[in-house]
């Protein structure tokens, strides 16, 4: 074993002495020569050996600092800080395996070094050697209590491993250590924005770039907050902001593109796409919304929808092949990002391009979830949903059925969004367990200790959580209804929950999940509220000649195809005017641009669009409208509740699918059917007689008025999805045991 060098020169002395002081005040290249003078008395003097390795790396010559602490641990393996500074230099290399035995050899030298044993416990992390990982950590705080980076690590270790709560705690202890500490707000945050708290992710986010204001992922987190606060312009410049001080960040770019697609300017995310994708071509992030962004909120023409529904197909099929038996990871990180929200909006029979998209998402997933209960115990019900508050979700179809599950059933509902009022507290009340404030495995873990026997989605396509959720098979039974009404395609969704008369005959071929037909309009509507209803139509920027058609569904309705039904109702109606409600600035535009070219220069006499309006605001402009114009696509729901409410006449063409029926389903409820169209040429008909003729308006607001109290408190849905629900049960558990349900 070789014995140490001993050295016994005051020239050398006085040069590393001299070395020291130069390398701590930054100036290198004295140093350097300091160092190099000591080693041209001893070529194999330890001490100068390291020092000079560390100011080689330092200027970036990492090759010939590794040589020299190899050669500085060859000489003297007792040197505890030429093996620490080699396994340092190695593991800032990215070469964790290779720096563990010099890291390993310096804490059993040094054991009271708490630098030392930081990075011993960050090497052996990044090696995936979580325990030993944890104790090199521990041992680094044991030795200095305030010793902050060690914390941080330890800390992002658990946060990795999903034990959340101690990773919070461990970064609050941080920030009360040292306030201004950035990976530890950002780190914090992030877990806050896991824990669907974005308001008070913000907040760490703000912290973390007020010390570092070039640190790029706190940039892009704090967008990714805002997002979700619903404060897009101002995510767009912190996405923006990430990936101009880190050119390479693509995350940063995909999520600059994702907030553009949002606010409907697909171009200009295609282009930040397509510019990511010359620094990352293989990132599946890029892959994945590319294939998103073929999507577009509001199409230019019927050409242009055919050609984005292509051009989505084979980007679907694409990733398909590319995430076949790949890194879920991978995967359910791309779910996170965007789903393909907008595809039911083309009106077309997606069942084919949803299974693909399904298949896709439940790459890997389990294949069966069994629960055990006592003889007489009560089934336990789920409801999982980011939308349990006052939302057109938590309206239809959630509230309706509360109270009835509520009674039936041990009930949970699992929220995974974060916006919090009354009717949260209805929901939390109504529930024998409300879960909230979890991550997604939080949540799943939540959701199999719960040991649920049916799991419900009232929507799977709407709030990415809830979709990597309906992606896994967490319980027997597990059913999607329609707050987005079209298949989820999802192989681990076994039942549709939707409306009878909102069906058409064939309806059960739309759908990969199989079809329940519930009674009615399969939930019960509350009565609506009553208010004054006094507006007058200068609030809106309307003539009292006017002939109002209100037109505010959500703009992706629209499609190019009905254009010319405006233009035709225009046509036999002088004073005709269309009210549409903006929605995301290139959304709006698109639109106006489209209907500009159907009416030409009547353009601004025919068409106005009005800002967003408050709830109370949105109503009174019902009581100044003469007919509201369904959507012949996809019919309005919430929203010809709302004018039904109003006893204001809606004109509808029922379609092929049930997303297009449901207005048609309303009027069938109330047993009236003066307004339901045959055919385009009908639904013109109808309009202009509303628009020409004001006592047979009149005498239809009359009837409206009359029936509409039969849409409301019908308690034959909820009790008929208790009927189902323990027949679904009982039918899984026969199949479970061989025998036919």
């Amino acid at each position: 074993m070789p014995v140490p060098p001993s050295y016994d020169d005051e020239r050398v002395d006085a040069l590393l002495a001299r070395g020291r002081r130069l390398h701590r005040v930054g100036d290198l290249d004295a140093a350097a020569r300091c160092y190099r003078d000591a080693l041209e008395q001893h070529a194999d003097h330890v001490d100068a050996l390291q020092l000079y390795a560390l100011v080689l790396y330092r200027q970036g010559h990492t090759d010939e600092a590794v040589s020299r602490l190899r050669r500085a641990v060859a000489v003297d393996p007792h040197h505890a800080m030429a093996h620490a500074s080699l396994g340092q230099v190695l593991q800032d290399a990215g070469r964790d395996e290779a720096a563990l035995p010099y890291l390993e050899r310096a804490a059993v030298l040094r054991g009271d070094n708490p630098a030392v044993f930081n990075a011993l416990g960050l090497s052996r992390m990044r090696t995936g050697d979580a325990p030993a990982a944890r104790l090199a950590f521990d041992r680094a705080i044991e030795l200095a209590p305030g010793n902050v980076e060690a914390r941080v690590n330890r800390a992002n270790l658990d946060r990795l491993a999903g034990r959340l709560d101690d990773a919070r705690a461990q970064y609050e202890h941080c920030i009360e250590i040292a306030p201004g500490h950035a990976e530890a707000h950002n780190n914090l945050g992030v877990i806050l924005q896991q824990r669907q708290r974005p308001a008070a992710a913000v907040a760490h986010f703000k912290a973390a770039i007020a010390t570092r204001s070039g640190y790029a992922e706190a940039h892009n987190n704090l967008g990714a907050a805002l997002n979700d606060l619903g404060d897009a312009s101002r995510a767009l410049a912190a996405f923006r902001r990430a990936a101009e001080l880190a050119p390479g960040f693509v995350e940063a770019r995909v999520n600059a593109a994702i907030a553009l697609m949002l606010a409907a300017r697909h171009e200009d995310a295609r282009r930040i796409l397509d510019s990511a994708g010359e620094l990352a071509t293989g990132d599946p992030a890029i892959a994945w919304s590319r294939c998103m962004a073929a999507l577009e909120t509001v199409y230019a023409s019927e050409a242009h929808l055919a050609d984005a529904r292509q051009v989505y197909g084979c980007r679907l099929a694409a990733l398909s092949a590319r995430f076949k038996g790949g890194d879920t990871h991978d995967l359910s990180r791309c779910i996170a990002l965007i789903q393909p929200f907008l595809l039911p909006y083309q009106g077309e029979d997606d069942r084919v391009l949803q299974t693909l998209y399904g298949d896709l998402l439940c790459t890997g997933a389990d294949a069966s979830a069994r629960v055990s209960r006592s003889a007489g115990e009560r089934l336990r019900v789920g409801i999982v949903s980011g939308f349990f508050f006052d939302h057109s979700n938590w309206k239809v179809p959630i509230s309706g059925w509360l109270p009835c599950l509520a009674r039936a059933f041990e009930l949970h509902g699992f929220y995974t969004g974060s916006r919090q009022d009354h009717c949260t507290a209805k929901a939390r009340n109504a529930c024998h367990r409300f879960h909230t404030g979890l991550s997604v495995e939080e949540m799943a873990a939540a959701i199999g200790d719960a040991r649920i026997d049916v799991l419900i989605y009232p929507e799977v396509g709407m709030n990415p959580a809830t979709t990597r959720l309906a992606a896994r098979r967490l319980a027997p039974v597990q059913c999607v209804s329609w707050g987005h009404p079209a298949t989820s395609g999802l192989p681990t969704l076994d039942y549709f929950l939707s409306s009878e008369l909102m069906e058409p005959e064939d309806g059960d071929s739309h759908y990969r999940e199989r079809l329940v037909r519930l009674p009615g309009l399969s939930f019960a509507c509350e009565t609506p509220a009553a208010d004054s209803g006094n507006a007058k139509r200068s609030e809106f920027g309307l003539a009292p000649d006017d002939v109002v058609y209100l037109c505010v569904q959500n703009l992706s309705k629209y499609l190019p195809r009905h254009d010319l039904l405006f233009a035709d109702i225009a046509g036999r109606v002088d004073a005709a005017r269309f009210v549409f409600i903006e929605g995301a600035p290139g959304a709006t535009d698109a639109l106006r641009r489209r209907l500009r070219h159907v009416f030409g220069a009547c353009f601004d006499r025919r068409v106005v669009f009005l800002p967003r309006l408050a709830r109370s605001r949105f109503l009174s402009l019902h009581d100044v409208a003469d007919a509201a114009l369904d959507t012949p696509s996809w019919s309005g729901c919430n929203s010809s509740l709302d004018a039904l409410s109003r006893d204001l006449p809606v004109v509808t063409l029922p379609g092929r699918f049930m997303r297009s029926r449901h207005t048609f389903a309303f009027y069938r409820k109330m047993d009236y059917d003066t307004l339901i169209a045959r055919d385009e040429a009908d639904y013109v008909d109808c309009a202009v007689r509303l628009g020409q003729d004001a006592e047979w308006r009149a005498a239809q607001r009359r009837v409206i008025a009359d029936r509409r109290h039969r849409l409301y408190h019908d308690d034959r849905p909820a009790h008929a999805l208790v009927e189902f629900i323990e027949q679904a049960v009982r039918d899984g558990a026969q199949r479970v045991d061989g025998a036919a349900p």
